[in-house]
């Protein structure tokens, strides 16, 4: 596991949730270029991190409770309520 890994807009929520990740993630890229390609701007164009995981969010939706179980960085993103996740 790297500290920075993969260009901002093109970053898969697993690397910004720190969760294991594999080389799913390469496609994930691939395919936010792809879509770029097509539609001529970035899929999601996030000014930071926080940023990029909503536009992400809005687009698909919040990642399920057994994803946020075992991200280490999901405090970076979400407030929970004493003693839930």
């Amino acid at each position: 596991m790297y500290t920075y890994i993969q260009s901002r807009f093109y970053r898969a929520p697993e690397i910004m949730l720190g969760i294991p990740y594999d080389c799913a993630i390469d496609m994930w890229s691939f395919g936010c270029i792809c879509a770029e390609l097509y539609i001529g701007y970035p899929i999601f164009p996030g000014e930071s991190e926080q940023d990029q995981l909503c536009r992400i969010i809005e687009m698909i939706g919040m990642p399920t409770d057994d994803v946020l179980a075992i991200s280490e960085r999901k405090s970076r993103f979400f407030k929970f309520n004493e003693g839930s996740r």
